[in-house]
């Protein structure tokens, strides 16, 4: 880390018209070695001292103990990242931060990309261990700075219905998003943060399936589209989006019935009603789904009818996810469903399916299993 803040100094002295600023694989050696002592007010002093990362720390407990240890990185990368984009905020379109090892949430990431990156059109985010972007409020700020944004992918822990609302709103020419309520343990290709200094959040089953409709018929120019476990992705709320939309069309085509002074020759209001898409433009698609509602051969089905020039579709689950959330459920019908769904790509043609039936178990999967179990 003290190598990065040494070149983005150097860089910030030189470079006017940088377009695109990319950190990969970045980390800080202090950071991943040092532990801290735990106290608890019950504490017996006979008993030894227990220690934990610094990382598993609340933000405030973590300053603190930065701060005690004399750790200025931070401070030193937020003034170099920061002097860099205000001196590229102009020119500055893309920014990507992936697989590094920072605790980043202790820096001024999100001020700077809310004050300099107004011509952003990319922000990656990705398995950068932290909850640099925990909080809906700065996820709003962070929409309503970057009017411009194509591409915004990765882990977002303070996802919300505003926040999701807001990017329906202003975001109408946004190509590439990733909605994930996944949990610390999801074997995503999103590392999850500590479960230790999460903020308060509604999970994925507070989510309103009109929100995700919403969505999806704003961001007309969406072709990249990534779901992680969310509940209100089901089979029940995608035959009723096939119903809301083929119902829309019919209301459609009822208004232009009465119109006065028709050429009965040139009407076409008898004409069946024309079939519109949800996501027109719509190109990849990736479904998680380990403690939510897994889609079935219905639910694919109608996946094909709302996204019709669709290419690719990559679904992930196992069967722990079919055997937690439906009784009688055995290995053999695990496998006939997965066959049925790989014919009925087959047969179809147009779209690539890229099934991963068997990811490893996850530790909320295990803890449902248990629960059910006790339970009955």
């Amino acid at each position: 880390m003290r190598d990065l803040v040494t070149e983005l100094r150097r860089l910030s002295k030189i470079a006017t018209k940088v377009r695109s600023i990319s950190l990969h694989s970045c980390y800080s050696h202090f950071i991943q070695a040092t532990v801290v002592p735990v106290t608890f007010a019950s504490s017996s002093p006979n008993l030894p001292t227990l220690y934990a990362h610094i990382t598993t720390l609340q933000p405030a407990r973590r300053k603190q103990e930065y701060e005690r240890l004399q750790f200025k990185l931070h401070e030193h990368f937020s003034d170099a990242l920061l002097h860099l984009m205000d001196k590229n905020q102009n020119a500055l379109t893309e920014l990507s931060i992936q697989n590094c090892n920072m605790d980043l949430e202790m820096t001024d990431l999100v001020f700077g990309i809310v004050r300099y990156g107004s011509r952003l059109e990319t922000f990656n985010y990705l398995d950068n261990r932290d909850n640099t972007l925990s909080s809906p409020d700065l996820l709003s700020a962070l929409v309503a700075a970057c009017p411009n944004m194509r591409q915004f992918k990765g882990y977002r822990l303070g996802m919300d219905e505003r926040v999701i609302l807001s990017i329906a709103k202003h975001w109408k020419k946004l190509e590439s998003l990733s909605l994930s309520f996944a949990s610390e343990n999801s074997p995503s290709t999103y590392s999850q943060p500590n479960l230790s200094s999460q903020t308060a959040n509604m999970s994925s089953q507070d989510l309103k399936p009109q929100v995700l409709w919403k969505l999806l018929t704003s961001c007309t120019s969406l072709q990249d589209l990534e779901i992680m476990d969310l509940a209100c992705f089901n089979n029940h709320t995608l035959a009723q989006f096939v119903n809301d939309m083929c119902t829309e069309a019919d209301d459609k085509s009822i208004k232009s019935r009465f119109q006065p002074y028709k050429n009965a020759y040139r009407s076409n209001w008898y004409d069946k009603p024309c079939r519109q898409a949800l996501g027109p433009n719509l190109r990849s698609l990736r479904i998680a789904k380990y403690t939510t509602s897994p889609i079935t051969l219905p639910g694919f089905e109608n996946i094909l009818a709302l996204f019709p020039n669709l290419k690719i579709l990559q679904y992930e689950t196992n069967y722990t996810t079919f055997d937690n959330l439906y009784e009688g459920v055995t290995t053999h019908l695990f496998e006939l469903e997965r066959q049925a769904i790989e014919q009925l790509f087959d047969r179809r043609g147009k779209v690539s399916l890229h099934g991963k039936w068997h990811m490893p178990v996850t530790t909320e999967q295990r803890l449902m299993a248990g629960i059910s179990s006790f339970t009955h």
